[in-house]
């Protein structure tokens, strides 16, 4: 619940943009620039690494067949056992080899292809990358496999822990110094991460500090410019605004695969090229203001007003010469407020936190049991990884949609509601394959029901939440998202 100081600010700055433009070239701009083309292009280095930690099919090397002229499946035959795989179909073994010590007999070889009588042994000579697919990846070129293959657990593990503290840490930062320096620091942290992640995965474990330290404020960067971008427009353009970020988003994690893709598959130039466009933001520090509703929240109303005259300059509007001393008398009044504890100020601020977060974390459990699906799917990854995020895309223009139609509250609990009828069509059929399209389709249609949601929740936050705490409550529904998240690996474990 918003004190009256509060109200009277927000009336306040509703006349403001009113006479100086809140849809004008200066927002136009902001929001292009920064809640699509940025979120876009930095969405790429967020996500790279999933990518190229992908582990290609494997098997041990046994040197030899090239002096033979046996072909790559038949020396397979002489030398692997096969084995169920995680899908319990029979394939050579990964990480299991025969223990064959006649391989310069080849009579030997050729007259005991068809024994399982060999001793069975770990890989001896390292192993071979099927290279359909890729070039290179960070765990081939590591050999991060077999009895190594916790390393990509570990990272994955502890990429989520770095990606949970820089929520909190940087959610509050930017309520207490401020949403442009929490910004480029963020933006700095990344790109610098990514950069070097790319020439260390020889030595992990700087590989995986790094891949922490990358991981701690990938949140602020796409949280930043939509709070500013909703601050400083019109409040009929929230969901607009909310709109061109997810498009850039999806636009960004389609385009990212595809790129993977045109570079054969080689892990190390897709870091380097997915993370260069996001360094020319760094150089952006001219058009990418603070808030000024932030600098009123804190009592600065110089730089306030300074911000103000900018934004209406940029629009070909002038600022009221009274701005300023309004801006004083109401901050003689105003006792200011920020951080954790001030989510619990009043019932109605607590209770709206504890909703948010749940909604958010309801939403990503059945996100991140749906994703963990993807693994397992056969055939071109980088489509596969394409089509994944494209279907988000009609879930944001239907979000938007039914947003304004019928408003942020009821949209989510419909949306809820639609999605757990959803389910019990899979439940009852789940074990029929003569009907696993309806699953499917029902699967489908629940993904399309969480990007609605999501879409509604974060939008629902954006408004919620006062000036001061904006950020450090979007930062917590995050948090408690991003925990309910992890938890759906327990549902379902990869690979089952």
């Amino acid at each position: 619940m918003k004190d009256n100081n509060e109200e009277t600010e927000d009336a306040m700055f509703e006349t403001l943009f009113t006479q100086i433009g809140s849809r004008g070239k200066f927002q136009k701009r902001f929001n292009y620039l920064y809640n699509m083309l940025f979120v876009m292009l930095v969405s790429m280095p967020y996500y790279n690494i999933v990518m190229a930690l992908a582990v290609p099919d494997h098997w041990c090397h046994l040197p030899g067949r090239n002096g033979t002229n046996y072909t790559l499946d038949q020396w397979k035959e002489i030398t692997l056992p096969r084995e169920k795989d995680e899908n319990g179909v029979m394939s050579f073994s990964k990480c299991k080899m025969y223990n064959i010590s006649h391989l310069e007999d080849i009579t030997y070889i050729n007259n005991n292809r068809s024994s399982n009588q060999h001793d069975l042994m770990s890989c001896q000579f390292g192993w071979e990358y099927d290279k359909t697919w890729y070039t290179e990846t960070a765990p081939s070129r590591g050999n991060w496999v077999c009895d190594k293959e916790i390393y990509i657990t570990n990272l994955y593990s502890f990429n989520r822990v770095g990606d949970i503290v820089g929520t909190l840490v940087m959610g509050q930062l930017g309520d207490m110094i401020g949403r442009r320096p929490v910004f480029f620091v963020s933006l700095a942290m990344l790109v610098v991460g990514r950069l070097v992640n790319a020439f260390t995965s020889d030595m992990y474990y700087v590989f995986m500090a790094v891949t922490v330290f990358t991981s701690i404020p990938v949140t602020a960067l796409y949280q930043t410019p939509l709070i500013i971008g909703i601050e400083v427009s019109a409040s009929e353009e929230r969901s607009l605004i909310a709109l061109l970020q997810c498009i850039g988003w999806t636009a960004g994690l389609c385009t990212m695969p595809l790129v993977f893709w045109a570079l054969s598959g080689d892990w190390f130039l897709f870091l380097i090229i997915s993370t260069i466009p996001s360094v020319f933001f760094l150089f952006s520090c001219n058009l990418f203001p603070e808030s000024p509703r932030w600098y009123a929240a804190m009592g600065k109303t110089s730089k306030c007003v300074k911000v103000l005259r900018k934004i209406a300059k940029v629009n070909g509007k002038t600022l009221p010469e009274e701005t300023l001393a309004n801006f004083k008398l109401l901050n003689e009044k105003k006792e200011q407020a920020y951080g954790l504890a001030s989510l619990c100020s009043s019932w109605r601020l607590a209770k709206n936190t504890f909703l948010i977060s749940t909604s958010w974390s309801l939403g990503n459990i059945m996100y991140y049991i749906l994703m963990l699906n993807v693994n397992t799917m056969a055939g071109n990854p980088f489509m596969n990884f394409f089509w994944q995020s494209l279907v988000e895309l009609p879930g944001y223009f239907i979000g938007n949609y039914l947003s304004e139609k019928l408003g942020r509250r009821w949209m989510n609990s419909g949306t809820f509601m639609l999605m757990a009828l959803a389910h019990i069509p899979i439940i009852l059929m789940i074990n029929r394959p003569d009907l696993s399209w309806v699953i499917t389709c029902m699967i489908v249609f629940i993904k399309l029901g969480v990007t609605v949601s999501g879409y509604a929740g974060y939008l629902q936050a954006m408004e919620t939440f006062p000036t001061c705490v904006r950020q450090t409550g979007c930062a917590l529904g995050i948090l408690s998202s991003q925990h309910s998240g992890d938890s759906g690996a327990l549902y379902h474990p990869p690979g089952e």
